[in-house]
């Protein structure tokens, strides 16, 4: 019973950014972009999914996993990286939005599953990548996330993961970031949003545990 209702929870949580309220990330820091950017495709203001495209080829189908609102997956059928999606997400109110948006637009061959990646099933050999764009750093059960994916990739598929890579989840505590508090405090006052460092991180942990 409590495993459901903090499920619920978390739909709930991620639902509200589906339309509307937006959620903000690092990745929303102009300079954060532009190194990561760089890094990827060694242009700074070139995204990483334009700066791959190339080598990505042609796929038939396409799995979007942990999906949100669906904008990566209207830039997947729209640069005709893949003819047909698949995407599935926790939130049914994300979903229903990715629907609504994807008909806007004229795309068609675009499904969308609720679904939990912890307990993830695709039918083996049913597409040729799968996609995880801010996504799998929710996934508690990695392992059998992974292997499914893995089954159900045919030969020659692919995994895009854009993620985060650092400390793990408990790993991240107010000591470990005295620094940055301490140059956030010498900020002047009209540049702080707020009254001290909110760690973005850490608010999610509390609804990642469940995703």
């Amino acid at each position: 019973m409590m495993k459901r209702l903090r499920l619920a929870k978390t739909a709930r949580f991620w639902g509200r950014f589906s339309e509307g309220e937006p959620l903000t990330t690092w990745l929303h820091e102009p300079a954060v972009r532009r190194y990561v950017n760089e890094s990827v495709t060694g242009d700074p203001n070139l995204w990483l999914l334009e700066g791959l495209s190339p080598g990505l080829g042609s796929m038939d189908h396409a799995v979007s996993l942990g999906r949100g609102n669906g904008t990566l997956d209207r830039h997947l059928r729209e640069g005709g990286i893949c003819a047909s999606l698949t995407g599935i997400d926790i939130a049914s109110r994300s979903l229903e939005v990715a629907r609504r948006r994807a008909s806007e637009r004229g795309l068609t061959r675009m499904r969308y599953v609720l679904g939990d990646l912890n307990r993830l099933t695709l039918e083996k050999g049913s597409c040729d990548g799968a996609f995880f764009q801010q996504s799998l750093l929710h996934v508690s059960n990695l392992e059998s996330c992974l292997d499914v994916v893995r089954a159900a990739l045919r030969p020659g598929g692919l995994v895009y993961m854009d993620e985060y890579i650092g400390p793990s989840q408990m790993e991240w505590r107010r000591d470990l970031l005295r620094d940055a508090d301490e140059v956030y405090r010498k900020l002047p006052a009209g540049a702080r949003r707020r009254r001290r460092l909110h760690y973005q991180w850490m608010g999610r942990i509390r609804a990642r545990r469940f995703v």
